[in-house]
């Protein structure tokens, strides 16, 4: 799954931080980088679900990103909390698409990937983050081709700039801002 989006370089001022009640203090980038990995996995799961192929538990691998503790916190909260909430409430609502008995999703292992030293061969994790690498580097010419094979790909360029545009918005005068924009 590639799940992409398209950012507009005003959404991207250098140096930028955005904030919510959870997460004080994220560098722009930092927000982006989880909001797309969340909706990336987001898709991944609600593609992979069907009745006769119910997804149990998910590990989540990931390239090294340094976020704050805060965020960190609230990235696993997205996966280790919210998402297994959605699917339990679907399952109850569409039990035709996640069959009957279906277990309930858990996030196990996530964590970040290193590369490994240089003469040292790659481990399982390592070659997995890698291929994924080289996937995403080559992501042009995949958007282009679009779902084939076992390839799918998702534009989430709306989904993120809504998320991404609750932190740009000017304060209107007349009305309070939400107090909490999410961060997932």
């Amino acid at each position: 799954m590639l799940v992409y989006a398209d950012i507009p370089p005003d959404l991207l001022p250098p140096d930028e931080t955005d904030g919510t009640d959870d997460i004080p203090r994220m560098s722009r980038t930092d927000n982006l980088w989880s909001q797309l990995v969340l909706s990336g996995v987001t898709a991944t799961v609600a593609f992979l679900q069907h009745p006769d192929a119910s997804i149990g538990v998910v590990d989540v691998f990931f390239d090294p990103k340094d976020l704050t503790a805060a965020h960190r916190t609230q990235f696993e909260n997205v996966l280790r909390q919210t998402l297994p909430e959605i699917q339990r409430d679907a399952a109850v609502e569409m039990p035709d698409v996640f069959g009957a008995g279906s277990p309930d999703l858990h996030f196990g292992t996530i964590a970040s990937v290193g590369k490994p030293p240089d003469g040292v061969p790659p481990n399982e994790l390592q070659a997995g983050t890698n291929l994924a690498h080289h996937l995403c580097s080559q992501a042009a010419q995949v958007i282009a081709r679009g779902s084939v094979g076992r390839i799918r790909v998702r534009d989430h360029t709306e989904v993120i700039r809504s998320m991404i545009e609750k932190f740009t918005m000017e304060p209107d005068a007349t009305s309070n801002p939400p107090s909490n924009p999410s961060a997932s």
